[in-house]
């Protein structure tokens, strides 16, 4: 009787995220490539797509996706409260996992859900920009700025007003 095969272990070696712009008016089709480091990750951006390997081994994607999304946030916090008011998200497309030392003439799938969006809008001016934002590596998220990226936002968007202060002579 053949003895069975031990199950190998998993490492992520790569995830994938798309870049969007919350806007119409953002278009960052034409920027150039952006390489960089984000605590842990080593990343390339080019052409809206954003890939990025860790330093450090992740067993399962659900860790590695938990650890980058936060990264990702505050990229995508930086750039709306930098000059420039970016407000850009990064969807998770898929990840790149590997198996350790696999057992010979095997062969394994990791399958994951595949995204799929459909959208019509009304002619809008758009701004190409040449340059993704940078991640901005001093700045960290925390439930203060949460709650004012968020406010700043809805002020922006048109789903808040700014509350009216008294004047006094």
């Amino acid at each position: 009787m053949a003895q069975p095969q031990p199950s190998p272990e998993f490492r992520v070696t790569r995830l994938i995220y798309r870049l969007n712009s919350e806007t119409v008016t953002d278009d960052f089709g034409r920027a150039e490539p952006l390489d960089g480091e984000l605590d842990g990750w080593a990343f390339r951006l080019e052409d809206g797509i954003l890939s990025a390997t860790p330093s450090e081994e992740f067993r399962s994607r659900e860790s590695a996706k938990v650890h980058l999304d936060a990264r990702l946030c505050e990229w995508s916090q930086s750039a709306f409260l930098s000059g420039s008011r970016f407000q850009i998200r990064f969807d998770f497309e898929r990840s790149d996992v590997e198996a350790i030392d696999p057992p010979p003439n095997h062969v394994f799938v990791f399958p994951e859900a595949a995204p799929a969006t459909v959208s019509m809008g009304t002619p809008t001016i758009v701004l190409g920009h040449r340059a993704y934002p940078a991640p901005d590596p001093a700045f960290r998220r925390t439930p203060l700025t949460d709650l004012l990226t968020e406010r700043l936002r809805a002020l922006e968007d048109g789903r808040a007003e700014l509350p009216a202060w008294p004047i006094w002579s």
